[in-house]
């Protein structure tokens, strides 16, 4: 999931560079790599072939049953697969199912799963279970040329033990760079809107890139200005450097929360609103604060949203590499030093936000009550649209 630490890869690829400290696994990081060890996990493994992992201490005693589809929402009657049941773990030696289909062969082997020969810019989704009891996964990272930071919000568990929706809500980079073939496996999201975090002088040097052939999303623009709390980071210590992020992500919560952060919330609470993605630059602080005051606000538990937080770092090398290209910033000649620490995404950054707004407000739902402008009925709402309905 992880990199193993932006810093280790920074000294890998600039062995001269004088970085800032390790980022550390706090305890809710622990605590969600913990639970979420031995979870089945899709991903894509190349532009045809989808695969579907499983931890080493996943037990059953029934056979579970996997189901192939385009959509979150809807699936066929017969499985694709089945897993049998096994004594204490979900295990296989060698092959245990072959299945010739239409679009090629499925096979279990060890502890994973290939669906080959896919459709190259389509989405697919599988439910995971046995009789009524299923989950749903989705990939969370989308593949694509011009973006490495794109992710579903969708499949996290709430306090309550519903699940956000796949396919409803995305955060991402800057898409800029986005290709066309890019749009071509993102049509199948029907994204209606893109929300833009940057400020003004970011779009202008990097303006988003909407596809050329079909529907466009509608465009709308929530800018927060980077700018001067980039300066004054740039310029600090290493020592230094936690504490103003930290300090940061609580100041921009607070002063963009009627103006940015509530309208966000408020647009994606709107039942005639159809998927949406949110983003800045780097994907991963102003769009870090609004995934986690969306995800406080679905219920998720602390330790998800600082799990989900730190899968920027899974992008860090690409975020690197497209930050030190800017034209905007190589005019500025910002030593590659300055820029890498600020491109991790240090669980204790978001950390220090979700505890400072508890101190101060008693919980994050009182502070987007207080300041975000959400009422009971919106919060309601987007609950109601985003999360999928209570298991009875």
């Amino acid at each position: 999931m992880f990199l193993p630490t932006p810093v280790a890869l920074i000294q890998q690829q600039h062995p001269s560079l004088s970085v800032a400290p390790p980022i550390q696994f706090t305890p809710l990081l622990q605590e969600f790599l913990a639970a979420t060890e031995h979870d089945f996990v899709l991903e894509r493994h190349d532009s045809t072939t989808l695969r579907l992992s499983w931890g080493r201490k996943n037990s059953t005693s029934s056979p579970l049953d996997l189901y192939l589809s385009e959509r979150p929402d809807v699936f066929p009657k017969e499985p694709f697969a089945r897993i049998p049941a096994s004594d204490g773990r979900l295990g296989f030696a060698g092959d245990v199912g072959v299945r010739q289909t239409p679009t090629g062969p499925r096979t279990i082997k060890g502890y994973e799963l290939k669906i080959e020969r896919l459709a190259p810019h389509q989405r697919y989704f599988v439910q995971v279970g046995s009789g009524d009891d299923r989950v749903i996964l989705g990939e969370r990272t989308l593949a694509l040329e011009g973006s490495k930071n794109f992710r579903d919000l969708g499949g996290y568990t709430n306090t309550e033990g519903r699940r956000v929706r796949w396919g409803q809500l995305f955060r991402s980079d800057s898409l800029s760079q986005l290709s066309e073939s890019d749009w071509d496996g993102l049509k199948g999201l029907q994204l209606s809107t893109i929300v833009d975090l940057r400020g003004d002088s970011e779009v202008s040097v990097a303006p988003d890139r909407l596809p050329t052939r079909g529907p466009k999303p509608e465009l709308v623009r929530l800018p927060i200005a980077a700018d001067a709390s980039m300066a004054s980071l740039l310029v600090a210590t290493p020592k230094e450097l936690d504490k103003r992020m930290a300090e940061s992500y609580v100041k921009m919560a607070e002063e963009y929360a009627a103006t940015v952060y509530g309208p966000l919330l408020k647009r994606m609470a709107d039942p005639k609103s159809g998927p949406v993605v949110f983003h800045c630059t780097a994907g991963k602080d102003r769009t870090g604060i609004g995934a986690a005051l969306l995800l406080a606000a679905l219920k998720v538990p602390e330790s998800t949203i600082v799990g989900d937080y730190a899968r920027s770092n899974d992008a860090y090398a690409f975020l690197m590499k497209s930050f030190q290209e800017n034209p905007r910033y190589q005019a500025l000649k910002i030593p590659a030093e300055k820029i890498a620490p600020l491109m991790a995404a240090n669980p204790e950054w978001i950390e220090y936000l979700l505890r400072s707004l508890k101190e101060k407000y008693g919980s994050v739902e009182k502070f987007l009550r207080t300041k975000a402008g959400l009422d009971e009925a919106t919060l309601s709402q987007l609950r109601a649209k985003l999360l999928e309905p209570q298991k009875p």
